[in-house]
């Protein structure tokens, strides 16, 4: 016959924590790996990059990277050409970061993005070419880490002939103040 036997309560939850804690039970319990990017997560992410900051927002860039790295080439201009997304200016909105791996990511994202002949005209030419040469130029300019990697993007925009000029004659001014020729301006690549 077996007796009831009363566990004192501490007892119990050192028992339960060593189960918890037994090899077996750990494996169980490790954290799924997060599935990798697709392009539909798109929208979700460029939200996250631009409404929050720090590593939520590093955590998206990086996401966004990841579509447009060298295992997934394909998704490079669908990115930046379909018109179903505006990658763009996030991207360069991460560029004015003073620090972080979110710069870098952007870094590393758009010079992806600039590689396919189809993206270098919208990047260049398009309705965020200020944001993303503006904010290409201002990591040269600060001699941030990564102005290298601007500096590779900036080239890679510029084997579409005509982007050439758009580039050179970027000249950044502050807000409210009057257009500046490149050429007088300090803030441009001449």
């Amino acid at each position: 016959m077996v007796a009831n036997v009363d566990v004192p309560a501490d007892e119990t939850t050192n028992a339960q924590a060593q189960k918890a804690t037994s090899p077996t039970a750990v494996a169980s319990q490790k954290p799924t790996p997060a599935k990798p990017p697709t392009l539909e997560d798109l929208p979700d992410l460029l939200k996250t990059m631009v409404d929050e900051k720090g590593e939520k927002s590093a955590a998206a860039t990086k996401r966004v990277y990841e579509l447009c790295d060298v295992g997934h080439k394909q998704n490079r201009v669908p990115m930046v050409c379909s018109g179903k997304w505006d990658v763009l200016t996030p991207l360069a909105l991460c560029l004015t970061q003073e620090s972080g791996d979110g710069r870098h990511l952007a870094c590393l994202a758009l010079n992806n993005l600039s590689i396919p002949t189809e993206n270098k005209r919208v990047m260049a030419l398009g309705p965020a070419a200020s944001d993303v040469i503006g904010g290409l130029c201002k990591v040269i300019q600060e001699d941030k880490q990564e102005s290298y990697l601007c500096c590779i993007c900036l080239m890679n925009l510029s084997f579409l002939e005509a982007s050439i000029t758009s580039i050179l004659a970027h000249s950044p001014v502050p807000e409210g103040s009057a257009p500046v020729p490149a050429l007088e301006n300090s803030n441009s690549l001449l």
